[in-house]
């Protein structure tokens, strides 16, 4: 979450055994590929230090879906939170509109 701010804003996320689900707005001048890319690569390296291994860690496809209006983002909201019934850790955060300020 280091450049949560400045390159992104961060809402709801679920942190599952081998995958992760979350919602995020690029800011302007930031890809979404990159950051998804910045991400993989940082927690690859710190998870594979802290297993004592080496390699790939995530897969090399990530999946995104352009979120069109409320009711679609209530959705996605839902399905994160439905993760902790799953073992997940999950974290509401209402995703910040980054033209308003708030």
């Amino acid at each position: 979450l280091h450049f949560e701010g400045s390159r992104y804003w961060l809402g709801s996320f679920a942190i599952a055994g081998n995958h992760v689900h979350l919602l995020v707005v690029p800011l302007p001048g930031h890809d979404l590929s990159r950051i998804t890319h910045s991400w993989k690569s940082y927690t690859a390296k710190e998870i594979n230090k802290m297993l004592g291994r080496t390699g790939q860690f995530w897969q090399a496809e990530s999946f995104d879906h352009l979120v069109r209006s409320a009711a679609h983002l209530e959705r996605f909201e839902h399905y994160i939170e439905q993760h902790v019934h799953q073992g997940a850790v999950v974290e509401r955060r209402p995703l910040m509109n980054p033209g308003s300020g708030s």
